[in-house]
């Protein structure tokens, strides 16, 4: 075989590559607009957030920052100074503020929750 047909089936063999990853790629593209969709209307749900899950694709959504602790059958979510708890199955338990300033804040956290 010559290095020109060597080089030829190389090539021939990359590009097989290529489409597959291609393919793969593809599918997978199309599986997250699909879960994005769903999540999306799982987020548009009327009514107060109270679930864990909404909650969280919402900060994710709007870009805040926050951290997201379990302990036992307890999840924490963190935004700054404010703290919510959702119980095991997702239902928000209430929250708090640590070190509240004043009143005004607890507006600020109610306006968080219900966004």
């Amino acid at each position: 075989m010559s290095i020109t047909e060597s080089l030829k089936a190389q090539l021939t063999q990359l590009t097989a590559q290529r489409r597959e990853h291609e393919k793969a790629v593809n599918t997978i593209k199309r599986n997250e607009i699909k879960v994005r969709k769903a999540i999306a209307q799982i987020a548009t749900l009327p009514g107060p957030v109270v679930n864990l899950f909404q909650f969280v694709f919402k900060l994710m959504e709007s870009g805040r920052e926050f951290t997201l602790l379990s302990f036992g059958d307890r999840h924490y979510v963190e935004v700054g100074r404010f703290a919510y708890c959702f119980n095991r199955f997702g239902k928000s338990m209430g929250g708090w503020i640590h070190k509240p300033e004043n009143n005004a804040e607890w507006n600020d956290w109610i306006k968080l929750m219900m966004e």
